[in-house]
């Protein structure tokens, strides 16, 4: 009996060329998708950095000037390099701690935001009245609040004789190419103690007598 081999044939040159064209029509849409997911996944962590950075530099600002203090020598100022300067009333835990006062003053500390438009950030320092230093152990603290921080501002401004701050936010992403990914937020605000001042004028012992600056 006679076997026949028989020859098996592979595919030749045009067939792999064929199969390689039509895998990459195939591949295209999906490589094109997988771009487009990526390029949206960074845009929108970009966008959450900023809106994240501006809404804690907006809430931190908030509560320090909701807790703003001012007496007949010292209120609230700025100046034109981005520096913002004004005392504030210590928390509760710092009063209950501290030995009383024996002439009847209460110590205020002193807060000054400080925005760099160079580096695009903003530094937060907390100055502690010398009565206050011997709980902390420190004489003050800074922070950065923010990075990427294109402009920044707080302003007072008075309506009906009505004092407020206006605070002015604006983060913008690092990355030349997306900028457009930015948050700008911006809020008034007003000081508790200015509030119960207004309402109860002859009310509250003088101011001069009562307070102490760092």
């Amino acid at each position: 009996m006679k076997i026949k081999n028989k020859l098996k044939k592979g595919m030749n040159l045009v067939e792999v060329a064929v199969v390689l064209v039509i895998a990459s029509l195939m591949f295209l849409p999906m490589t094109r998708f997988w771009f487009m997911s990526q390029k949206s996944a960074v845009k929108g962590f970009e966008r959450l950095e900023t809106l994240t950075t501006a809404r804690i530099i907006l809430e931190k600002v908030q509560r320090d000037l909701k807790t703003y203090c001012f007496s007949s020598s010292n209120r609230f100022t700025q100046s034109p390099n981005g520096t913002y300067q004004f005392l504030v009333f210590p928390g509760v835990e710092y009063v209950k701690a501290s030995p009383s006062s024996p002439d009847g003053k209460v110590p205020l500390n002193s807060i000054t935001y400080t925005f760099d438009s160079n580096k695009r950030t903003l530094v937060r320092t907390l100055l502690y009245n010398s009565r206050y230093q011997s709980i902390t152990g420190k004489s003050q603290i800074s922070e950065v609040v923010g990075q990427n921080v294109a402009s920044f501002s707080i302003n007072l401004y008075s309506l009906f004789k009505v004092g407020f701050f206006d605070i002015d936010v604006f983060c913008q992403s690092f990355n030349p190419s997306r900028r457009t990914e930015s948050t700008h937020l911006r809020t008034a605000v007003r000081s508790d103690y200015e509030c119960r001042l207004a309402r109860h004028l002859f009310q509250i012992p003088n101011m001069k007598s009562e307070l102490l600056q760092p």
